[in-house]
């Protein structure tokens, strides 16, 4: 009898153990899957960039800045008309950081002013442009902010050249002037489903039903598909994919001013890169980046390499990058691999 009954508290005493074995096992497992699942929320990594990106950090403040916590962008403001393919790109981040503009024309790279301002021009396309910009510290940590802005030459008044004075206070004046006049110019972008003798509705992208009248004598019309042939009203189509620029007034109704026949866009995702050549080949180099990651960078008869002074660089040959050489740049992903655009070898010094 005794023995029967010792053996029954052992086996209760087991069956306790496994019990709470079970439990524990299980609590453990919980915990380390929230941990994992809390560093990656926490840190974003795309080809060796920890980048703190525009949709997960970028904020608008009272101002209608672009904020992305350590990096603000003054200019350009999103969903901006501009009557010039030259636009200012101005904002703050840190001391002694670069400052890589994507998305227009060229891939432009400056560095940062004493306390972390920075300002230059940036050409774009006349169309849509999705500009990236980059802000890349010291240290290798990546902020960017994006804004989409719209360039028609005829969208937006121009200074007359045969009325120039010699007075700064008038160039002042007119200056002020077209910049009134771009911020009140808007652009609706979609495709046409409807049209009538002086208007036409537009569905976006997003699926809003957009309303835009135009008047024969104030609008004007171009097909972009065609180097920017002028065209009629007429030659507008259902199905037509369309930039409308012009007036806002009454609710959603646009006034246009300009009318584009254009293409959907694909933005391309240009990501960068900064830090020193550990290895290279006569196609590729791995660079140790700032941030403690490594990257394979590919090129191809797109790459460009140059050297100098980033304002004043000069075109150079990707042989003659060399380990331990400093390199900042941008590239994109193409079927797994990190296609170089344009390679900066930065001064020694």
């Amino acid at each position: 009898m005794l023995l029967k009954y010792s053996y029954f508290v052992s086996a209760t005493d087991m069956r306790k153990e496994a019990l709470i074995a079970i439990i524990f096992g299980i609590t453990l497992g919980l915990i380390i899957t929230f941990g994992i699942i809390r560093v990656n929320s926490a840190i974003k990594t795309s080809n060796g960039n920890r980048v703190n990106s525009a949709s997960e950090n970028e904020t608008s403040n009272s101002d209608g800045l672009a904020v992305n916590r350590d990096l603000t962008l003054l200019k350009p403001e999103n969903g901006r008309v501009y009557g010039s393919d030259e636009i200012d790109i101005s904002g703050v981040y840190s001391t002694e950081s670069y400052i890589i503009a994507t998305g227009g024309v060229y891939d432009t790279f400056v560095k940062t002013e004493t306390g972390g301002a920075f300002n230059f021009v940036y050409e774009i396309y006349p169309s849509i442009n999705e500009i990236q910009i980059n802000a890349i510290s010291p240290t290798g940590n990546i902020s960017r902010v994006e804004v989409e802005v719209v360039y028609s030459s005829e969208a937006i008044p121009s200074r007359n050249e045969d009325d120039k004075e010699d007075s700064d206070d008038l160039s002042e004046k007119v200056e002020t002037k077209l910049d009134e006049a771009q911020s009140v110019v808007k652009y609706y972008i979609g495709i046409i489903t409807d049209l009538t003798e002086s208007g036409l509705q537009l569905k976006s992208v997003e699926g809003e039903i957009l309303q835009v009248s135009y008047d024969e004598d104030l609008t004007t019309y171009a097909n972009l598909n065609k180097k920017g042939a002028k065209i009629a009203s007429s030659d507008l189509a259902i199905g037509d994919y369309i930039i409308s620029l012009g007036i806002i007034n009454n609710g959603s109704l646009m006034n246009a001013t300009r009318i584009l026949v254009t293409q959907p866009q694909t933005t391309e995702n240009i990501l960068v890169f900064y830090g020193t050549v550990s290895e290279k080949s006569k196609a590729d180099m791995v660079v140790q980046q700032k941030n403690g990651d490594s990257i394979l960078i590919t090129i191809d008869n797109n790459s460009a390499t140059y050297i100098g002074d980033l304002a004043k660089s000069t075109r150079n040959r990707f042989a003659n990058i060399a380990p331990d050489d400093e390199v900042i740049g941008t590239y994109t992903v193409v079927k797994d691999e990190n296609l170089a655009r344009r390679i900066h070898i930065l001064d020694s010094n």
